[in-house]
């Protein structure tokens, strides 16, 4: 189980109760906010590290979690699973800001993490589909000194090169 993928089904079902209410079709909006609700519940439940304060991938066959730091765990943050604002906070600052910043931002995976590769594909480099996700998370959660940084850091990535490329390091 993934934390981004619940995140990115949590946005697409906000959208669609936000639809049905722009429609009218009140009973289709109370049912995608129930379901809204449930998955909230679910991946705090199954992805949530309350020790570690971060959601990470679960194992299915295990149902470990695999303890690594990517900006894919902060995906149900940007899609608004509801968690206290201190929690928040400090998942931003000790594993966003703590981990996932430098030269280029947003590794795919921490720096300091042994998996970290910056020249393998999957397991370094920073990429741009990740960035406006990222960005919006530490806007949207109060964090906008540090995102305006991030985001003039990523356009001097992409003017240091003659076209935009899939992945940076």
């Amino acid at each position: 189980l993934s934390p981004d993928a619940c995140g990115f089904i949590l946005m697409e079902m906000h959208c669609l109760a936000r639809m049905a209410d722009v429609l009218g079709r009140t009973q289709d909006q109370t049912q995608w906010r129930l379901r809204i609700d449930a998955l909230n519940r679910r991946t705090r439940e199954v992805c949530h590290d309350p020790g570690d304060n971060l959601f990470y991938d679960v194992d299915i066959a295990s149902g470990q979690f695999r303890r690594n730091i990517s900006p894919w765990h902060f995906v149900p943050l940007w899609a608004g699973i509801p968690m206290e604002r201190a929690l928040v906070q400090d998942m931003i600052r000790r594993h966003l800001l703590g981990k996932l910043m430098g030269r280029a931002p947003f590794p795919i995976v921490s720096r300091d993490d042994p998996a970290y590769l910056p020249d393998v594909y999957w397991r370094g480099p920073s990429w741009p589909q990740l960035w406006l996700i990222m960005l919006q998370t530490l806007w949207w959660h109060g964090f906008q000194k540090e995102a305006d940084q991030a985001a003039d850091q990523l356009v001097e990535i992409c003017h240091q090169n003659p076209y935009l490329m899939e992945i940076y390091d």
